[in-house]
């Protein structure tokens, strides 16, 4: 055992010890975790840091290509974008391209050329050739146009409408326009003919061009034979009924227009729709307009609403309703409305009756209805023989105006 008086003494030398050690231990230690400098490095080190990655490289002091193994995110420079002044590059000219391209005496190439185009360039080259007096490509462009959307293509009605809402289009050309989408003559085309008609923001002379597309649409629907005269009206009673129903303020041209067009459509309920709105009309000016488009009627499809009130006058006598529709009748030129006369003459009685019959029957212009009452009709007997006497006279003068006059040579 040892002695207590050791005891010190030990514990002071292994402290002494302990420290020692450590002291010969720590340095060692930071060797070890010492970085080298950057300077110390040769320049071709992946790590040397001594200029901006993505920099050009030098001429003088090539870099090395780092490696995948260097597994270091490199960041490449955003290359500047190229603010040099370029020349603009005019758009083309379609126009000129098809100049270039066919003359006058390639009708037929230029067309199946045109046929391949879109009609953005059908509506370019048709306003350039409007800008030239140019009817050749004028006939060209409008007959792809007309063509393609008479037979329901909504594209080349939509582009022509397009073109007509163009703020950079003179007025002069979205007046032509609009006359082109009255010559269409279809649904798609009425559509855009109203609304233009309604839009303020066009000329006079533009809003007038649609105003006499919308009357003309029913003539160019029975001229086509594309669509059915009954796929407007639709269209038409929706335009009739937000205006005429709905407006305090009536412009007569609208009025006209719209009048017009349900009679030249000429169906069994557009005529219908103007008759309802003459009975109920107080204003004399727009009873005369509505009165003046029944006489443009051809449809005989629209003769029954006509009949069933001019019958009436029969037994009632003449009226302001049965002159209306006595005149729409007579204007139509058509055997199916020469009946009706025919049937009222031969129960009508009286200086008044004969008065208007002469005035009707002197508007036959068909064969048909000539040869009609020169036969009077199939089992017709007259009440009135003045009246009798009377039409068979008118028509044997129309019927022997309407020959052909034979040429005599001098002997």
């Amino acid at each position: 055992m040892l002695n207590k008086k050791l005891y010190p003494i030990l514990v002071v030398l292994i402290v002494s010890l302990t420290i020692g050690s450590i002291y010969l231990w720590w340095p060692s230690q930071l060797v070890k975790e010492e970085k080298p400098s950057p300077n110390s490095l040769p320049p071709d080190s992946p790590t040397n840091i001594s200029k901006p990655i993505g920099n050009p490289p030098s001429l003088t002091s090539p870099q090395r290509i780092p490696s995948i193994e260097d597994n270091r995110e490199i960041t490449e420079e955003t290359p500047k974008a190229d603010n040099s002044p370029k020349a603009t590059e005019s758009p083309p000219n379609d126009y000129a391209t098809a100049k270039k391209q066919f003359d006058s005496s390639q009708r037929q190439e230029a067309n199946q050329w045109m046929a391949q185009q879109p009609y953005s360039v059908a509506v370019s080259v048709l306003i350039d050739a409007i800008k030239n007096a140019d009817n050749f490509w004028l006939g060209i462009a409008q007959n792809k146009l007309i063509t393609d959307a008479r037979y329901g293509n909504e594209d080349a009605t939509r582009t022509i409408i397009e073109g007509v809402y163009h703020e950079d289009l003179p007025s002069t050309f979205k007046q032509y326009l609009v006359e082109l989408l009255g010559d269409i003559g279809s649904p798609e085309a009425l559509n855009g003919l109203i609304e233009i008609s309604k839009n303020n923001q066009f000329d006079t002379q533009t809003r007038n061009n649609a105003l006499q597309g919308i009357a003309d649409v029913g003539k160019i629907a029975l001229l086509t034979n594309v669509y059915p005269p009954i796929v407007f009206f639709p269209t038409l009673r929706k335009a009739w009924e937000e205006y005429y129903f709905s407006t305090n303020h009536k412009e007569l041209r609208t009025i006209k227009s719209l009048a017009s067009g349900l009679s030249t459509v000429g169906t069994a309920e557009s005529t219908e729709l103007l008759m309802q709105s003459l009975e109920n009309e107080n204003d004399i000016n727009i009873k005369t307009t509505i009165s003046e488009a029944l006489t443009e009627l051809r449809n005989p499809e629209g003769i029954y609403p006509l009949e069933m009130r001019f019958l009436k006058s029969v037994e009632n006598g003449l009226d302001d309703m049965s002159t209306i529709t006595g005149n729409a009748l007579a204007s139509m030129g058509r055997p199916e409305a020469t009946e009706v006369l025919m049937r009222w003459a031969s129960l009508s009685m009286g200086e008044n009756a004969i008065n208007h019959a002469r005035v009707w029957f002197s508007k036959m212009r068909d064969t048909k209805s000539l040869e009609m009452v020169l036969n009077k009709g199939e089992g017709v007997k007259f009440k009135d023989s003045k009246m009798e006497q009377l039409i068979v006279s008118i028509a044997e003068t129309l019927y022997h105006d309407s020959q052909p006059k034979r040429r005599y040579s001098e002997p």
